[in-house]
């Protein structure tokens, strides 16, 4: 039915409804502006430090955003500094590196400057003079009580000074039967009777027991295991006064198989008992002790590095009757293993991939710093955490002298740097350090 009037009320309507409008444009989405590098500390000192730097982007609308895991970094010197994980930067040597963030098409720089600290003053002790200047120094030994009393061995055999080093007495000469020179020549003194000290080189290990001032041989390689083998390394026990050398042999001078095994003496060198351990050519640089419980560490180097390398670790909780292999920190041998008597932790000094801690006798480790040294590492006695490392010029190092102050996470230039200082030695109270510098002679430096 058609209502009147309906179809003028349909038009006013119509007529009265709103027109539709276009949607207003959407604005256009804010761009990465910019890109800054927060958290440059400054010049720094320490090797093997981290340090942590964060990126932040800036928008065309004026906001910023944390860029810090999103952008790429790297650095122009990777022998000064590496960067990785998200803004974290590993400092390892001494010089300037820039370092670059880039996010989105933008970048930044940022350069950190490394500086070595000023050094303490180190004093040069001289050569050792006798009938010759021989300044091929090496193992360095320094009398707890009386750092005027100086053990040290050369090319040439072992010397003693009474004097730090303006004068000299020779000690026993012998032939080198090894085919490593001054460097496998061992000097331990008797940490229970400083009177004691013990000299090993070539097959014979030798005892003073005044000092210095005579010496007697106390141990030969048998005859019937001698051939060429030497003497590889030397350590006397601070529990019970043990005596442990390491005997080993290389399989290319006429041998069909080389060996190593630990000779043990538990009469201060009257007697020895034998225990093989491992048919290869090894070489320990420093095995250590746990003062504590009397655990011993052997980390041996293969000496002819076969392929694949694979050197071993051991570790002897029987006072060295018996010998397991030990959990790796890394696949590679150390010039240095050292335990804390304060707190049983084992440093071990691994050529090439730097120092690891372990808390739980060798069951796990820690990789402290990635830090190339070659040479010797020693704990202060009075100074807890701090170490000092004596380190060679190979590998493209720098040599010289290195402290760290907080467990080997990091270390300072202390000197002598472009001179083989791989032995060094702190006096009995832990003020004076002394080093002895393959053809450069003795040095000594007073601590703070």
């Amino acid at each position: 039915m058609r209502v009147p009037g309906a179809s003028v009320v349909a038009v006013l309507l119509l007529a009265q409804a709103p027109t539709a409008c276009p949607p207003a444009p959407s604005p256009a989405p804010a761009a990465v502006a910019g890109l800054s590098i927060e958290g440059n500390p400054g010049v720094l000192t320490l090797i093997g430090q981290q340090v942590q730097l964060s990126a932040t982007f800036r928008l065309t609308d004026g906001t910023t955003r944390d860029a810090t895991s999103l952008a790429v970094w790297s650095s122009s010197d990777s022998s000064v500094a590496v960067s990785y994980r998200a803004g974290t930067v590993a400092i390892l040597g001494y010089g300037s590196a820039d370092i670059h963030a880039s996010y989105s098409g933008v970048a930044a720089t940022t350069t950190l400057t490394i500086e070595p600290p000023e050094p303490p003053e180190w004093i040069y002790l001289g050569a050792v003079y006798t009938d010759r200047t021989d300044t091929t120094v090496s193992t360095l030994l320094v009398d707890p009580r009386d750092d005027r009393l100086l053990y040290v061995v050369t090319d040439h055999g072992l010397f003693v000074s009474r004097d730090q080093g303006a004068t000299w007495t020779a000690g026993p000469q012998p032939r080198s039967t090894d085919p490593w020179g001054a460097a496998v020549a061992h000097l331990a003194g008797d940490p229970r009777n400083a009177d004691r000290v013990f000299f090993a080189r070539g097959q014979t290990l030798w005892l003073s027991e005044d000092r210095g001032a005579t010496w007697r041989a106390v141990f030969d390689i048998p005859t019937v295991e001698a051939g060429s083998r030497y003497i590889s390394s030397l350590l006397v026990s601070a529990l019970d006064g043990t005596i442990w050398v390491t005997t080993t042999r290389p399989v290319n001078q006429g041998f069909a198989t080389s060996g190593f095994g630990v000779h043990r003496s538990t009469d201060g060198g009257v007697s020895w008992t034998f225990t093989a351990v491992d048919d290869r050519f090894l070489i320990v640089w420093e095995p250590a002790e746990d003062p504590v419980d009397g655990t011993l560490y052997w980390v041996a180097e293969i000496a002819d590095h076969p392929q694949p390398y694979d050197p071993p670790w051991y570790r002897s909780v029987d006072r060295g009757r018996s010998w397991e292999a030990m959990t790796k920190a890394v696949n590679w041998h150390a010039t240095s293993t050292i335990v804390d008597p304060a707190s049983e932790d084992v440093y071990v000094l691994s050529e090439g991939p730097g120092p690891f801690r372990s808390t739980d006798h060798g069951a796990s480790w820690e990789h402290l710093s990635s830090v190339n040294f070659v040479g010797t590492l020693r704990l202060d006695p009075t100074r807890q955490g701090r170490l000092y490392v004596g380190t060679a010029t190979v590998l493209s190092q720098s040599g010289g002298v290195w402290m760290s102050t907080d467990k080997g996470h990091s270390f300072a230039a202390l000197g002598l740097q472009g001179r083989s200082c791989v032995f060094v030695a702190l006096n009995g109270p832990g003020t004076a350090l002394f080093a002895s510098c393959y053809e450069s002679g003795l040095w000594m430096a007073r601590l703070p």
